[in-house]
C-alpha cells in the first residue's frame, strides 16, 4: 500500500514528476502521429523520453514506498531514477556530437568516458546506501541524506559541464539560433538544479533534464507537415528514399508538378477543398511530400494486399478527375525505384530530368530507356564540368569537325563550317544534339565555343603556313555566348594569339525572339565586323524570321535551311517565294548559302535561285578539320612555285 503522505513532503512533491510523465505521453503521441518516426535520429529522442518517463515513475515509487517496502527496493528504484537521467545526458552528448561534426574517434572517446563514469556512479552510490554512509533508510524508516557524498549531483555537474564545453568549443559549427537554443536549455537545467538544491528540494530533477530533450525536438525535428496541404516536408523524403534504396525495397513514386498550385491553393477555397479530398483518398496508400516550385510527390511501398500498378492507376485516375474541374497544367512522372539508383538525390535528379522532357498535361511511366538516357546525360554533364573546370582551350576531348562549302563564285572549296563533337568518357563520339543543350543549361557552352574557336584558328594557321587558300571558316555561337560580357574580347584574344587575320573567321548565329538579345547581337556584330570578322545568319526559314530585324543587322551571309530547298521543290509558287527571298538578299549585298544540298538536282535548283555558296552531303559529309586540306587549293603564288618545281609552263 502506498503512503500518499510521502508524495507531498517538505523536500518532494509528486506534481512535477506527474507533469513530466504527461508531457512525455503527449510528445510521444505527437511524434508517432507525425512522419518524424521514420527518421533514424528521432529514435534517440524517443529513447531519451522513455528514460525520462521511467525516471519519473521510479522517482514517484521510491518516495511512495518509504516505510512500506524493503529499503533495498527503494535503493534500486532511486538508482534506476538517477541512472535514467544519467543515460539521458549520455544520449544527449551522443546526439549533439553529430551536428557538432565531432570525428568518429572523438565521439567514441567521449561516450566511453561518460558511460564508464555514469555506471561507476550508480554502483558506487548503491554501495554507499547499503553501507549506510550515503543516502540510506534506518530501521525506524527515517531517511538519511549526506550532501557531501551525493555522487549523482557531482556526476550531473560533470556531464552538464561536458555539454557546455562541447557547445562552446564548437559553436561555430552550429547556426547561432540553434546554439543559443541548446545553450539556453542546458543553462535553464543548471539554474533549476541550483535553485532546487539551495531550497533542499528534489521535486524538479526529472523536469529540469527534460528541457534539453525538448530543445532537440524543436531545433532538429520541427513540424514536418506543410500547413496548407498536410503534406510532409521534402526534407523527410530524402532519408526515406535512402532507407528504401539501402534495403533494396522498391518504392513507387508519383512526382507531380502543378503550374501555379501554390497561388491557386491560397486564393481558391474550391481548389483547397478538392485537394483535401484527393489528399485523404491517396494518402492512405502512402506519404505525400511537398517539394519546392509547386511539386507534390506521393511515395508508397508495394503491399502484399494490393497490386501497386493498380494502385498507381487509381491514384492517377483520381488526380485526373480533380484536374478536369480546375484545369491547372500538370506533369506527372511515375517511377518504381530500383538498384539503378544510388541515392535519394540521384532519384530526385532523375525525376527532374524526365519532367523537363515531358509535354504539358501528360503522365509518363518511366522505363529502363529513360534511366539509360539519364545516365548518359549525367556522364556527359560530369565530363562537361571537368572541361569547364580545367579551362583548357586545347582540351583533346573537344573535337573539331567541319563541312566544306562550295563557292559558286570561284568554283572552289575555300570556306567551311566548323562543327563540334565531344569524345565521351568511354571513347565514343558524341554529337551536338547530345550535349549542346546540356552545356547551355549548366553554363559550360562558352568554354566549349572558345575551345572550338581556338582549335579552328590553329588549323587555319597551319593551312596558311602550308600555302593553302582558305577564305574563312565559320564557327557557331549561341545566344548565351553573345550575352557574355567578354565575348568580343575573348574572340579577338584567341584570333590574335593564333596569329591569323580576323577575316579568316566567321561567326554563325541564329535569330533570337528576345528584344534584349537582338540589341546585343546587333552591337556584337558591329563591334567584331570593324575588325574584319564576317557574320552568318544560320537556319533562315526555320521557326522565327523577322525581316525588319534581319535588315537592321549587317550580316554578310544568309544561310537558307534545307527546309527552304525542300519547300521550293513542292510547287512553282513555293519556288518563286524562295527565289524572291534569295534575290532580295543578293540585291541588298547579302550572299546566300543553301544548306542540305544532297544531289545534282538540288545543286541545279539552288543555282537557279541566286545561290553564292552550297553546302551538303553532295560535296562532303562532316570530316575532321585536319582533313579539310584535301578540298582546298594552294594559294596562287604557292601554286606557281610548285608548277615551276614540276616543270609546268605557266598558262597564258
Amino acid at each position: 500500500m502506498i503512503d500518499r503522505s510521502n508524495l507531498f513532503t517538505a523536500d518532494y512533491s509528486v506534481v512535477a514528476d506527474i507533469s513530466v510523465m504527461a508531457i512525455c505521453i503527449c510528445c510521444s503521441i505527437f511524434l508517432f502521429q507525425s512522419y518524424l518516426r521514420g527518421s533514424g535520429r528521432i529514435r534517440s529522442i524517443v529513447c531519451m523520453m522513455c528514460l525520462i518517463f521511467v525516471s519519473s515513475v521510479t522517482n514517484i515509487q521510491s518516495h511512495a514506498l518509504i516505510n512500506r517496502a524493503n529499503p533495498v527496493l527503494i535503493y534500486l528504484l532511486r538508482s534506476t531514477h538517477n541512472f535514467c537521467i544519467l543515460a539521458v545526458l549520455v544520449l544527449y552528448i551522443s546526439y549533439i556530437s553529430v551536428p557538432l561534426w565531432l570525428s568518429a574517434e572523438r565521439r567514441k572517446r567521449y561516450l566511453r568516458l561518460v558511460s564508464v563514469l555514469s555506471l561507476f556512479t550508480v554502483l558506487a552510490d548503491l554501495v554507499l546506501s547499503l553501507l549506510k554512509v550515503g543516502y540510506y533508510i534506518d530501521a525506524s524508516g527515517e531517511v538519511h541524506k549526506n550532501p557531501q557524498r551525493n555522487l549523482y549531483a557531482i556526476m550531473f555537474v560533470i556531464l552538464t559541464a561536458i555539454i557546455f564545453y562541447l557547445l562552446i568549443k564548437h559553436r561555430n559549427r552550429l547556426i547561432k539560433q540553434v546554439f543559443r537554443g541548446l545553450f539556453g536549455s542546458i543553462l535553464t537545467t543548471l539554474l533549476m538544479m541550483g535553485i532546487q538544491g539551495r531550497h533542499g528540494q528534489t521535486s524538479y530533477t526529472t523536469l529540469a533534464y527534460f528541457f534539453p530533450v525538448l530543445g532537440l525536438i524543436f531545433f532538429f525535428h520541427a513540424n514536418p507537415y506543410d500547413v496548407d496541404t498536410g503534406a510532409v516536408s521534402d526534407s523527410f523524403l530524402y532519408p526515406e528514399l535512402d532507407s528504401a534504396l539501402d534495403k533494396n525495397r522498391p518504392m513507387y513514386i508519383l512526382n507531380t508538378h502543378i503550374a501555379g498550385f501554390s497561388s491557386e491553393l491560397a486564393k481558391s477555397q474550391e481548389v483547397h477543398l478538392e485537394f483535401n479530398k484527393f489528399f485523404r483518398d491517396s494518402n492512405v496508400r502512402g506519404v505525400l511530400y511537398r517539394l519546392p516550385h509547386d511539386h507534390l510527390t506521393l511515395a508508397f511501398y508495394a503491399s502484399k494486399k494490393e497490386n501497386p500498378e493498380r494502385t498507381t492507376l487509381q491514384i492517377i485516375d483520381a488526380f485526373k478527375r480533380s484536374y478536369s474541374k480546375f484545369k491547372l497544367d500538370f506533369k506527372v512522372t511515375v517511377l518504381k525505384t530500383s538498384s539503378d539508383f544510388t541515392s535519394a538525390k540521384d532519384v530526385i535528379n532523375f525525376l527532374d530530368h524526365i519532367e523537363k522532357e515531358l509535354p504539358i498535361n501528360s503522365v509518363h511511366y518511366t522505363t529502363a530507356e529513360d534511366i539509360a538516357r539519364y545516365r548518359s546525360k549525367a556522364d556527359i554533364l560530369r565530363e562537361l564540368n571537368d572541361i569547364q573546370s580545367r579551362g583548357d582551350f586545347d582540351d583533346e576531348r573537344v573535337l573539331v569537325y567541319c563541312q566544306p562549302v562550295y563557292s559558286l563564285l570561284t568554283g572552289k572549296y575555300d570556306t567551311a563550317e566548323a562543327l563540334m563533337r565531344l569524345r565521351g568518357e568511354d571513347g565514343s563520339l558524341l554529337y551536338p544534339d547530345q550535349f549542346i543543350s546540356i552545356a547551355e543549361q549548366h553554363g559550360q557552352i562558352h568554354t566549349l565555343s572558345m575551345t572550338i574557336l581556338n582549335k579552328v584558328c590553329k588549323q587555319i594557321h597551319i593551312l596558311l603556313e602550308a600555302g593553302y587558300h582558305i577564305q574563312r571558316i565559320s564557327v557557331n555561337f549561341s545566344a548565351i555566348d553573345l550575352r557574355c560580357d567578354t565575348f568580343c574580347d575573348d574572340v579577338c584574344r584567341i584570333i590574335e594569339a593564333n596569329k591569323i587575320p580576323y577575316g579568316k573567321i566567321a561567326v554563325e548565329i541564329t535569330e533570337s525572339r528576345s528584344e534584349s538579345d537582338f540589341s546585343l547581337v546587333k552591337q556584337r556584330v558591329i563591334d567584331l565586323q570593324r575588325r574584319g570578322i564576317k557574320f552568318y545568319l544560320d537556319d533562315f526559314g526555320t521557326g522565327y524570321s523577322n525581316f525588319e530585324r534581319i535588315m537592321e543587322i549587317p550580316f554578310d551571309i544568309i544561310k537558307f535551311d534545307r527546309s527552304m530547298l525542300i519547300e521550293s521543290n513542292k510547287s512553282d509558287s513555293s519556288e518563286f517565294m524562295v527565289c524572291t527571298f534569295a534575290n532580295m538578299f543578293n540585291q541588298l549585298d547579302y550572299s546566300v548559302l543553301f544548306e542540305g544540298v544532297e544531289n545534282d538536282s538540288d545543286e541545279a535548283h539552288c543555282m537557279k535561285m541566286s545561290a553564292s555558296y552550297l553546302q551538303g552531303y553532295k560535296y562532303s559529309r562532316p570530316i575532321p578539320i585536319e582533313q579539310l586540306s584535301h578540298f582546298l587549293t594552294f594559294d596562287n603564288k604557292v601554286q606557281e612555285m610548285l608548277d615551276e618545281q614540276n616543270g609546268i609552263e605557266p598558262s597564258g
